[in-house]
């Protein structure tokens, strides 16, 4: 019983997101990626000045 309600939940969520991605668009695509991006330039960055500090 529990196993079913964890995967309805799991799939609203998936159905959810999914939805909310179709409606981004081309420009949203785009402007999301950019985020992406963003986001893991910062990771590199913070993970080269982690590394830096274990030498």
């Amino acid at each position: 019983m529990a196993s079913s309600r964890l995967h309805l939940s799991t799939s609203l969520a998936f159905s959810d997101l999914t939805e909310e991605l179709l409606d981004l668009g081309h420009e949203g695509w785009v402007r999301e990626l950019e985020e992406l991006r963003s986001e893991n330039d910062y990771l590199k960055d913070e993970i080269e000045e982690l590394r830096a500090e274990m030498l």
